[in-house]
């Protein structure tokens, strides 16, 4: 079929579309959180949100990375003229991403062993684009594990300090990226 090769094009596009938005939104996000003036903030205030810091930064550029994969396929399926294996599993793996669940993501990249080595001869190493973005994923899994764990330890802290304060916005929201 060959609309179906223009249908995987385009979504590339779109994919690589959405991850310029989301990279520029943590960048917005990072950039006002730098600006704020933490004088008189209690230190643990300043540590929660230094970790969460450290984890919109890994999250831009897990989207970074995003991008760049999806421009390497997109290239790649420009230049092979037909659809393969490798992506049917990258439009799941890609729309997982987007939605921000980083397991998924994991698992969809498990076993692309064999569909990757059929791309070997393309001269776009897809192969290690796959590696880099599969591993870049863990890290932010295990990240966003370790952040809500100190997190939730941090925040508890606070509240042992400041009873009767809203703390609910230093916990990240269920189904945000990464999570």
């Amino acid at each position: 079929m060959r609309i179906y090769p223009l249908y995987v094009n385009q979504y590339h596009a779109a994919v690589m579309k959405r991850c310029q938005a989301i990279s520029e939104v943590y960048g917005q996000a990072l950039d006002r959180i730098g600006a704020l003036d933490a004088a008189g903030v209690d230190p643990t205030g300043v540590q929660l949100i230094t970790r969460r810091v450290q984890l919109l930064s890994e999250q831009r550029d897990f989207f970074t990375e995003l991008h760049s994969f999806a421009d390497l396929n997109q290239t790649a399926l420009v230049r092979r003229k037909s659809v393969d294996e490798l992506d049917g599993i990258l439009v799941g793996v890609f729309s997982s991403a987007i939605g921000g669940d980083t397991a998924a993501v994991v698992e969809g990249l498990k076993d692309v062993a064999g569909p990757v080595s059929k791309r070997q001869a393309e001269p776009y190493k897809i192969g290690e684009e796959v590696a880099r973005f599969s591993e870049r994923a863990a890290q932010l899994q295990r990240d966003t594990a370790a952040y809500q764990a100190d997190s939730a330890q941090l925040t508890a802290g606070l509240q042992a300090k400041y009873p009767g304060q809203d703390l609910g916005m230093t916990q990240p929201k269920q189904g945000a990226p990464g999570h």
